[in-house]
């Protein structure tokens, strides 16, 4: 089963599962934001191309380069490529583990989703795994755990590949982080112009899609520099649909909120009209409710209501900033940086055989 949010080409050549040669089958979740460079390379190629989705650029370049291509994409994803010839399933995951991949496998089944509650169509009574009942949740994400029997997470820069007639399953990891470490210079203003490009042309990156795109603003360190950054490209790049970029943010406001000002007047400095909406008081059953949707007890439980009204206004896209307040601004937050998002820098296949070599 696939639900498609139909960000680019949002005719019906983009449903899937897709193939255009009925050998690779696709189902990606995500988004390949270098997808048009990628698809002129496979256009060299005589490649041929029936949609103008990302997900037909993933297709034919997994058959031009198997899953070294995995390293040209820059974006967040989950892809899904069966193989009806090698009767076999790959399964990718991103580099950073931005999008969810569960696992889950019994004695009957191996089954893989988005969202755990979608194994409940295989198993009704997902039951608790002692083992991992209290454990603080970062750390089971870290080592690709849950607290669900049965239930993985594929590591994310890694891809997984199943083979259909046997069941065996092979792990490969395709994101080496020591082999694209970015240059750091010894002059300050010369790392912070990197920095600031960076940030640009990543923000710029995710500006092409076929529906509205907005923004939110709550006054902390990642969504003001991200919404600076929006109303500047938006000076420079005079091409940009004013239907298409609405950067009149939205503004939520709760009552231990302490930048909510702050986002009232970095709007008020570029013209914006912004919306300000008010965080309910939950009780236990609409925290409940909440959690289930999310799947993960975590900051930004408020979220769903901010894009709940960015729908009303007819927004389907917002770029936000999640987590830069606290990895670039509290100190506190770099061993969790270290040990989650970034513990693949360690080869441990390297650092065994060095051990064995030193015994």
């Amino acid at each position: 089963g696939h639900v498609r949010l139909s960000v680019i080409d949002q005719s019906n050549s983009g449903r899937q599962p897709m193939s255009n040669d009925g050998r690779f089958w696709i189902i990606f979740n995500g988004e390949i934001y270098n997808y048009l460079d990628i698809k002129n390379q496979l256009l060299q190629k005589n490649h041929r191309f029936y949609s103008k989705t990302d997900t037909e650029v993933i297709l034919n370049a997994y058959k031009e380069w198997g899953t070294k291509c995995f390293e040209k994409f820059n974006g967040d994803w989950i892809i899904i490529i069966l193989d009806k010839k090698k009767n076999e399933i790959i399964i990718s995951r991103d580099p950073i583990g931005c999008k969810f991949c569960y696992i889950y496998e019994d004695e009957h089944n191996i089954a893989f989703s988005s969202e755990i509650k979608g194994f409940m169509g295989i198993n009704k009574n997902l039951n608790f795994d002692e083992k991992n009942l209290g454990i603080n949740e970062s750390t089971l994400y870290a080592f690709s755990k849950t607290i669900f029997k049965y239930v993985t997470q594929l590591p994310h820069g890694r891809f997984i590949i199943i083979n259909l007639e046997t069941y065996k399953k092979t792990l490969s990891k395709w994101w080496f982080p020591l082999e694209n470490l970015p240059s750091i210079h010894p002059n300050y203003e010369v790392n912070q112009a990197d920095y600031y490009e960076l940030l640009y042309e990543a923000t710029k990156l995710r500006l092409n899609a076929d529906l509205k795109i907005g923004t939110s603003l709550s006054g902390g360190i990642d969504s003001s520099v991200i919404f600076t950054i929006l109303n500047i490209i938006k000076k420079n790049e005079k091409n940009l649909d004013d239907k298409k970029l609405d950067l009149n943010p939205i503004i939520m406001d709760y009552s231990d909120c302490k930048t909510t000002q702050e986002a009232i007047n970095i709007s008020n400095h570029y013209n914006r009209s912004y919306t300000k909406i008010n965080s309910p008081n939950y009780n236990i059953n609409k925290l409940s409710e909440l959690f289930s949707k999310l799947e993960v007890i975590e900051e930004y439980f408020r979220q769903p209501l901010l894009y709940e009204k960015q729908k009303e206004l007819g927004i389907h896209i917002s770029i936000d900033g999640h987590g830069a307040d606290e990895f670039l601004g509290k100190p506190s937050y770099f061993p969790y940086l270290a040990l989650n998002n970034y513990n693949q820098m360690v080869n441990l296949k390297l650092i065994t055989s060095n051990i064995k070599a030193y015994k």
